[in-house]
């Protein structure tokens, strides 16, 4: 009797386990995988249809671009392969007035910039420790600058309107130094060190470039985010050096190209791509006769 329930039982435990296992399987929760988007390129728009922020690769860098209601492009943020990277602020014009700026090996500097792109206000920290604020005249020239640490000079050294050292009061190799200069660049009078330069244990002048073309200094040729075909000239003016088009976006024509734009006609289709010159970073696509003009956004 007992050998029959046996053998009743092993089967029907054979059946049940393996039906209660695919059951609790199929109930239990499935681990959620991580929803990942590969792009090139993302464009943000407003409520109008108009871009406002581009994250995209550029030269092989990421970027992220953001513009105004006009497309003027106001703020940009790229990081180089070499790891330096940059945050650049424009105004409408498209010149750089503002800058963040850190290099590897280099340093870091905070920049500002007058409505023309000239730099004005320059704050660096060197990769030896020097830190330094240089300022500038509304003419470009050098009119004080204070720095501290590193290898150079603890002080504060100042010029004239025309860039020609006229005082400094630093510390220099243990030494203290107080001089003033002649405008012909001669020592007027010195507490220590007559002979010694006023310049010496100045520290240099930074360069630090912007990243992936997003230089500060300078004017920006403007970054278009309507590339592509649907477009048609609203107006030539200049004999062809101005192409305006149906968008008010305006263009400045290379002039290798202007003998042709010259004769293109109001209404004539427009196709817009990258073009590889550095001057004139797009290309106007002429479809009505197949000729092209290298061109760069003046304005939106």
């Amino acid at each position: 009797m007992i050998h029959r329930h046996l053998r009743l039982a092993v089967p029907l435990f054979l059946l049940v386990v393996p039906s209660l296992a695919a059951a609790g399987s199929a109930t239990a929760p499935k681990r959620s995988q991580p929803k990942t988007v590969r792009a090139e390129r993302f464009e943000l728009t407003d409520s109008s249809g108009r871009v406002r922020a581009v994250l995209e690769m550029r030269d092989g860098q990421p970027m992220l671009s953001m513009c105004d209601a006009r497309g003027n492009e106001r703020v940009s943020i790229g990081v180089a392969s070499d790891g330096a990277s940059s945050v650049i602020i424009r105004d409408s014009e498209g010149f750089g007035r503002g800058g963040l700026v850190f290099v590897p090996g280099t340093g870091a500097s905070l920049s500002l910039n007058d409505g023309r792109g000239g730099s004005r206000a320059l704050l660096y920290l060197a990769a030896d420790g020097t830190a330094s604020l240089r300022l500038k005249g509304a003419r470009g020239a050098e009119q004080a600058c204070m720095s501290a640490g590193g290898k150079w000079a603890n002080g504060v050294f100042l010029w004239d309107e025309a860039g020609t050292p006229r005082a400094r009061f630093s510390i220099y190799e243990d030494l203290p130094l107080v001089a003033t200069m002649a405008k012909d660049g001669s020592v007027a009078w010195s507490s220590a060190l007559a002979s010694l330069p006023l310049s010496t244990g100045l520290p240099s002048q930074p360069t630090l470039p912007g990243v992936g073309g997003f230089a500060l200094q300078g004017r920006s040729s403007g970054t278009y985010w309507d590339t592509g075909g649907g477009h048609w000239i609203q107006e030539v003016t200049g004999s062809g050096k101005y192409i305006q088009l149906e968008d008010d976006s305006l263009w400045e024509v290379s002039p290798l190209d202007t003998m042709d734009t010259a004769l293109w006609l109001a209404t004539t289709d427009i196709t817009v791509v990258d073009s590889d010159d550095a001057l004139y970073p797009y290309r106007l696509i002429n479809t009505d006769d197949g000729e092209t003009a290298e061109a760069r956004l003046v304005s939106r």
